[in-house]
Formats: structure tokens, sequence, C-alpha cells
């Protein structure tokens, strides 16, 4: 178990694992509970009574249709979210969590190359988010049966599988930083502060003429901009983020593979 960093990863995650999973798929399934409630009239006034920048904003343009709820409320903001922080969290222990420890000299003591256990375990990682996410589109596709919602399997899944791609960024990139640095807080204040502002590129910078286009770095653009619950899948946007993953995996590999690790 000690030889392979892929497996033990997930048995050192084990809990961790089944406490994020269960948290997503029960928020998931509260949203997908209310979606009756914007059936009701004075619902649907009271959400169309707050202005248009706002309501584009946070995705709450149509919350009346299932694909508009479903991309307003459960892929719009607070389960993207979760699952960002869920995967940011876990590529802080990829590396900078036993380096912290001064136990990752003890694991590179292990025949194997820096090489192979930061791309194993990076694989890991997103091996969880796929997981998690896999998670979401049962819990999502149950619960939409018994309330009714007629959302199309094909589209929910290209959403999940989105989603999986967005948080996978974050997660790499964490992973890229903190095979650089080495540092759990640095790694961590990066990822975030670059989430952080890539949401707000994207939700706000379309309601500003002059600073529109700057939605297309944002990886939220290529997450959401393609609609995928009403269009499906756009494949050029899915290569694009895990274009990102990839450069993000190789940067982080090369700075990991010769940088100085610490050992106290």
């Amino acid at each position: 178990m000690l030889r392979n960093p892929f497996l033990k990863f997930f048995y050192d995650q084990r809990v961790s694992l089944l406490v994020w999973n269960i948290a997503l798929v029960a928020t998931s399934v509260m949203y997908v509970g209310f979606y009756p409630m914007m059936k009701d009239q004075q619902m649907a006034s009271a959400i169309n009574s707050y202005p248009e920048a706002v309501r584009d904003a946070l995705g709450l343009q149509d919350l009346a249709s299932p694909a508009g709820y479903l991309s307003g409320t459960v892929f719009g903001l607070v389960v993207p979210t979760l699952v960002i922080i869920f995967a940011v969290l876990l590529g802080l222990k990829v590396n900078a969590a036993d380096e912290e420890a001064g136990t990752l000299d003890l694991l590179m003591s292990y025949p194997i190359s820096r090489t192979s256990f930061y791309v194993q375990r990076a694989a890991a990682v997103l091996c969880c988010l796929l997981d998690a996410c896999a998670l979401i589109f049962v819990a999502v596709l149950l619960t939409s049966r018994v309330v009714d919602m007629q959302i199309e399997v094909d589209r929910l899944a290209a959403a999940c599988l989105l989603l999986v791609a967005l948080a996978a960024v974050f997660a790499i990139l964490a992973v890229a930083v903190s095979g650089l640095m080495g540092r759990r807080a640095v790694a961590g204040g990066v990822a975030g502060a670059i989430a952080v502002v890539a949401y707000l590129a994207n939700s706000f910078a379309p309601q500003i003429p002059d600073i529109e286009g700057l939605r297309k770095i944002s990886a939220f653009y290529y997450y959401s901009a393609g609609d995928p619950l009403s269009k499906g899948l756009d494949l050029g946007h899915l290569g694009i983020l895990t274009a990102a993953v990839i450069l993000l995996l190789v940067a982080g590999s090369y700075a990991f593979s010769r940088r100085d690790i610490a050992s106290v």
C-alpha cells in the first residue's frame, strides 16, 4: 500500500471523502427538492423583482424551467463553491501536508520517482472529484424524478462533467503551487484567491462593457457559458479546461521534481 501513492491517498482520505460526499449529495438533494416552490407565482414574482443585472450575475434568469433552475441553484454557485473548496483541500494534501509534517522525505525514500509520486497523487485527487460529481449526478437525477422535474440525462451528465473539469483546474492549481512552494497556506491562498477572481470576472464583467472580454480568461466562463443543461456538452469548453489542468500538472510536476524538500 505504501508503495502505491495513488491507493494510499484514497486510504488516508477515506473519512474526509465520506463526509464531503454526504455533504455534497445532501446539498444537491435539498436544492432539487425546493423546485416545486418555483412554480408558485409569488416566488417567481419575488425573484423577478431583483434587478436584471443581479439576476444575470447570480444565474437566476429562469428558475421556472428545470434546466434554468438547476443552472441557477445546484450548478450555479453553492455546489460548485463546495466542490472547489473540497478540490483545493485535497490538492493541498498531495505533498504540502506531508512536507510540513516532516514526513515527505520518508515517502520519497521508497523506490518511486518524485514525478511518479506527484502524478499518482494528483490523479487520485482527480478521481476523488470524479467520484463526488458522479454522486451529485445520481442524487440530482433521482431527486428530480421524485419532484417531477424533467431533465435530460445526457445534459445533466454534461453539467457534472464540466463541474469535474472546473474543480480540477483549482485542485491542480493548488497542487502546482504546493509543489513549487511546499506550503499549504500559500497554495490554498493562491488557489482560493484565483477562484474568487475568476468567479467575479465571469459573473460581473459582462455588466461592464469595457471589461466584458475578461470573462473569457475565467475557468467559470468555460464551465457555464455553454449552458450544458439546455444545450448539452460543449467539447471546446471542456477541452480548454482539460488543457489548463494538464498544463498546471506538468508545471507543478516539473517544479516539485527539482525543489529541495523540507524535512522538518
